[in-house]
């Protein structure tokens, strides 16, 4: 019986338990599709109850056959009642486990995001580390030094911008306190110095009307000439059409010509008289006169003839040494009489200068007349005509020591008085001069020197040499008492005396220029060189105290030493023209208080200058022969003495790198002066070639690399020193250089080398000959580095003197450069000119080419542009894309092979390209940029709650910002239960915590209590089908989540990010906008040589 009773209670918990397995088995059935194992474990006493792990197999539901329990129950039927009592208990730690098997299932679908491939992230960081490091060092290689100017550089294409041009003021003085001028918006204003007050006479849009550029204003103000149509002729001279523009009416339809049956006419020079609108002006060599606007005009003179016969106009050598000017006709004060020149070049032989620039097959001949020295020069007699009867003409005759001479010149006409002008002459020889008084009515003259007047024509002032010791003689004011009816005054070599002088001025300085004479307070203005010979001052001084000079423009603005002046007629006011080296300015002053007023500043270009980065200056002093003469050299923006430089000498007046102004250079007194005399190419190139060893010996100074250049005379200076054959230059530049004095023209080549025909004279000119046979030979020592750079239509030094030069070397085998002519080309994607030039005995073709604008726009700088646009698309991915970061790193890439592209084919320099400073810096926002993008990728996936601070500070404040708004609404309060479709995880939790417990107390006592065995069994089959629509839901969640469309929950954390993200996008937009334009700024000097 026991074992009967034993074995039926084995076979009955045997089935129970097969329909647990049953039931289990079902469960396996619909749970087959999850993602872990459930690992439902036999109730054996030496294993845990439950048990869960991660495999890599399908997943699915196991359940152990229950073999071994079979077995173990078999040998001890006690253990079968221990285990029955176990079932329930390990059937409901089954049921608990699945629950929280379940519970666990919801978080992850709700929660967890897919996995990151944090192994690309990685390498992708370490590619933009590499790619930023390589940025920053050639950053760090390209970029000056911190301590150099970054301001743009002043270039040479800047030269020819006429934005850099300073703008000055052309002004009239037509009254004590009034002036005429056109001002910076170009209408012509009459401005009052007692009141600062200005009236626009003529507007601005006038001009553009007709297209003039200039203008003449009548005395009266009522009529303006409005000259259009300008056809230059030489360095002054041009031809023009002239239209008289009424004020009044504001009108300008009347065109000046001779005749009024000519439809028009150009007209060699116009001019107004000082009474009401009189008008003079000149046409085909002949004068005219208006005696008003509405009057025919009269012709004056009859024997004109264009390029031969010039009357009121000079011929070609008066205009470029005498007069330096283009006319030669002067009104007397009151306008009755017209003072003029007459010049015939009958005798004098021609100059056929080649014209290239005509079209057609054949080129133009062009014909100067110009007297060459030891030629026939042209004759000239001076004319007054009264203007109220023009058919009486009286002629003015020269002294009669002048006129004893061959020939003679003048060199310059004034105005005394209403009747008497002041006539200076000149012998051929240049070291007489005589100034003649003439009376304008009866023609009578006497002879005196040239003169400022005194108002009352009882005095005039003076510019007379005046011994200074051994220093030599240096030009001062000297106050002459007129006599008009005798006394004669002759300057001569020897320095003549007249019987009333006196000396206002004296030291070892220049007076350069007499400005003005003030009569009521015996005040003379004048300029001067007292402060150094590189400046201009300007001074007062009275008659009363002759060497208590005031300076009245020392001092007055920063940098400015070179200043001119003008003033009113009453010498009450006058305008303060700052030349430099300063930005020019032209101020209003009060002679007698200190009223300043600014007529132009040029403000913009002070601006733009001090913006720029500019050349340092310093002078040295050089002692030779016992006289000290000083040099200026100019250094680069970037100098340093720790480097070495090349030198270019100038021996031009001060322009480039070193100019010296040794012996034969002006406002260092006569002595100076003088030392050329009949001595050309001697001791002015000695002193180059020691101001050149002198430099040599500095330490910042290039040794090898010294080279010296000029212009005109400085270019024949330049010849002279390579024909030395001293060494110290490596290379020269010579530009239109005079080679044989015989060549040049007649009143500059005698006024220092005299006559060529006389004998001495002759052996002067053969040793100042750049090309003679023993110093030719000696220009095989610049080894092939001698330029000669010469137009074919120069009419002042001729293209012979390079023809006959390029002779001589070409027969000694020297080789050497020249330049003759240059022309424009344009084709396809390139610009640029072709040179052509000679190198010994064969012709050469230059070609220098620039590649348009627009083809650097499309191929370079777009592609960049784009490419910094696509890099928004980085911030504006969503950050769970894996692809974020590797999308940025292929931007990055695609500028660096950009980079590549571009240093490929632009030229190789010291300097950085600004296109590529501006690849370059557009790689370091995009590297910056895309490390704050992964920092902010590591921000989104972190878990938990925000500090309260970063909560109010970025997803509030911040997001408000940058437009996203107050994020922190967004947040929903904490929940203790989670979602899992319609039902609740702790909905599950509670059913089963209440269908089972935990505690021992309510687990069913000994083996016959089969009712609550029962009731057990029974509570666990619902338990096991609420698990089964449990599953069912997770399956579908699932499903659902794979599919994307999960509402997974949005964390604190990722609003931060994305905040964040739209922050970077600001700033990375902030970035480009402000980098680009800067980078133009700093890039753009980097093109520039030094």
């Amino acid at each position: 019986m026991p074992a009967r009773k034993g074995g039926g209670k084995r076979g009955h918990v045997l089935v129970r338990h097969q329909k647990l397995l049953a039931l289990m088995e079902d469960l396996s059935t619909s749970h087959a599709d999850m993602e872990s194992d459930l690992v439902i474990l036999s109730p054996t006493p030496q294993r845990r109850p439950f048990q869960r792990k991660q495999t890599l197999r399908k997943p699915k539901l196991e359940v152990t056959n229950m073999d071994e329990y079979e077995e173990d129950t078999e040998h001890d039927s006690s253990s079968v009642c221990r285990k029955q009592l176990q079932y329930p208990h390990e059937l409901y730690l089954h049921s608990k486990a699945i629950g929280a098997f379940v519970s666990s299932k919801q978080e992850l679908v709700g929660n967890n995001p897919s996995q990151r491939n944090w192994k690309g992230i990685i390498i992708a960081l370490l590619v933009i580390l590499i790619v930023c490091s390589l940025i920053v060092t050639a950053v760090i290689l390209l970029t000056p030094d911190s301590h150099i100017n970054t301001n743009p550089k002043f270039t040479f294409d800047d030269l020819f911008d006429d934005s850099w041009k300073a703008q000055g003021v052309s002004l009239k003085w037509i009254s004590g306190d009034e002036f005429v001028y056109r001002n910076g918006s170009d209408a012509v204003v009459k401005f009052k110095a007692t009141d600062n007050s200005s009236t626009v006479i003529i507007k601005n849009d006038t001009f553009s009307d007709i297209d003039a550029s200039r203008y003449r204003i009548s005395a009266d103000l009522q009529y303006a000439l409005l000259i259009y149509n300008v056809n230059k002729r030489y360095r002054h001279s041009f031809a023009a059409k002239y239209s008289i523009f009424n004020v009044n009416t504001k009108r300008a339809s009347v065109e000046l010509k001779p005749d009024s049956s000519m439809r028009e006419a150009t007209l060699q020079l116009a001019i107004f008289g000082p009474r009401d609108h009189q008008i003079a002006f000149v046409y085909k060599n002949n004068i005219y006169y208006k005696n008003s606007y509405a009057t025919e005009p009269v012709q004056l003179t009859f024997e004109g003839q264009e390029g031969v016969v010039f009357n009121g106009i000079p011929d070609w050598v008066y205009e470029e040494e005498i007069l330096q000017s283009h006319e030669a006709m002067w009104f007397s004060p009151n306008g009755t009489h017209i003072c003029f020149a007459t010049f015939n070049d009958s005798a004098v032989q021609d100059v056929a200068i080649p014209d290239y620039s005509v079209e057609g097959s054949y080129y133009a001949i062009r014909k100067i007349k110009y007297p060459k020295p030891g030629s026939t020069n042209p004759t000239v007699k001076i004319s007054v005509i009264n203007t109220n009867n023009p058919s009486r003409v009286l002629n003015l005759e020269p002294p009669a020591d002048i006129k004893a001479q061959r020939d003679y010149y003048f060199s310059s006409v004034v105005w005394a008085t209403d009747n008497k002008v002041a006539v200076t002459w000149l012998n051929r020889r240049q070291n007489l001069s005589i100034i003649c008084i003439c009376n304008a009515v009866t023609g009578s003259c006497s002879e005196h020197i040239k003169p400022m007047f005194a108002a009352d024509g009882s005095k005039y002032f003076i510019q007379l040499p005046y011994s200074q010791g051994n220093r030599g003689k240096f030009p001062h004011i000297a106050v002459i008492r007129a006599d008009w009816n005798g006394y004669p005054f002759v300057q001569s070599e020897a320095g003549g005396v007249n019987k009333v002088q006196e000396f206002l001025t004296s030291g070892p300085w220049e007076v350069t220029k007499i400005l003005a004479f003030d009569q009521m307070t015996n005040t003379v203005y004048f300029l001067s060189t007292e402060v150094r010979a590189r400046s201009r001052h300007l001074y007062s001084v009275s008659m009363g105290s002759a060497q208590d000079r005031t300076c009245l423009s020392c001092g007055l603005y920063p940098n400015c030493t070179f200043y001119d002046a003008t003033f009113s007629k009453n010498q009450k006011w006058y305008t303060l023209h700052c030349l430099g080296p300063a930005v020019p300015r032209v101020t209003l002053h009060s002679t007698t208080d200190e009223i300043v007023v600014t007529l132009e500043s040029n403000g913009v270009l002070r601006k733009r200058v001090s913006a720029t980065q500019w050349p340092t200056y310093r002078y040295r002093d050089y002692t030779i022969d016992g006289n000290t003469y000083w040099a200026e050299m100019i250094l680069p923006p970037d100098f340093s003495e720790d480097s070495k430089y090349p030198v270019l000498l100038d021996v031009t007046e001060g322009v480039i790198v070193v100019s010296f102004d040794g012996r034969g250079s002006g406002y260092q007194g006569d002595k100076v002066l003088y030392e050329l005399h009949e001595k050309f190419g001697t001791v002015e190139v000695r002193d180059q070639i020691f101001v050149a060893k002198e430099l040599a010996k500095i330490d910042y100074i290039d040794e090898t690399r010294i080279g010296i250049w000029g212009w005109s005379y400085g270019g024949y200076v330049t010849t002279m020193v390579a024909g030395e054959g001293d060494g110290v230059f490596k290379c020269a530049a010579a530009v239109a250089p005079v080679v044989d004095w015989r060549l040049y023209d007649s009143v500059y080549a005698e006024r220092y080398m005299g006559d060529p025909h006389h004998p001495k004279n002759s052996r002067a000119y053969d040793a100042a000959n750049a090309y003679s046979g023993h110093r030719i030979k000696e220009f095989s020592k610049l080894e092939g580095n001698f330029l000669v750079i010469h137009g074919t239509a120069d009419d002042n030094v001729h293209f012979q003197n390079t023809a006959l030069l390029n002779k001589a070397l070409v027969e000694n085998d020297i080789d050497y450069r020249v330049q003759i002519a240059e022309a424009k080309l344009v084709t396809g994607q390139w610009h640029g000119k072709t040179t052509l030039s000679a190198v010994n005995n064969t012709a050469c073709l230059t070609m220098t080419l620039q590649r348009n604008p627009t083809f650097h726009y499309s191929t370079t700088i777009s592609p960049c542009l784009i490419l910094i646009i696509l890099m928004i698309i980085t911030f504006i991915m969503p950050s769970d894309k894996g692809d974020k970061i590797a999308f940025g790193v292929t931007v990055l890439l695609s500028m660096v092979v950009s980079l590549v592209v571009v240093t490929g084919f632009l030229p190789v320099s010291s300097s950085l390209p600004f296109i590529a400073l501006l690849i370059i810096v557009c790689m370091a926002l995009m590297g910056f940029f895309l490390m704050t993008t992964v920092f902010i990728l590591i921000l989104h996936d972190k878990k938990g709650p925000l500090p309260e601070w970063a909560r109010t500070l970025f997803l509030k404040h911040l997001a408000r910002a940058i437009l996203m708004g107050d994020l922190t609404k967004n947040l929903e309060p904490e929940r203790p239960t989670r979602h899992i479709g319609n039902r609740k995880v702790g909905d599950i939790e509670g059913h089963t915590n209440k269908s089972f417990k935990t505690e021992k107390d309510d687990l069913p006592k000994g083996g016959n209590n089969h009712s609550g065995f029962e009731a057990t069994l029974s509570g666990l089959q619902g338990s096991v089908d609420e698990l089964k629509s449990t599953v069912r839901q997770l399956s579908g969640s699932l499903s659902q989540a794979a599919s994307g469309d999960d509402d997974t929950e949005v964390t604190e954390y990722a609003l931060l990010a994305d905040t964040l993200e739209r922050l970077s996008v600001v700033l990375y937009v902030l970035a480009v906008i402000i980098a680009i334009p800067c980078t133009l700024l700093i890039g753009r000097p980097m093109v520039t040589p030094n």
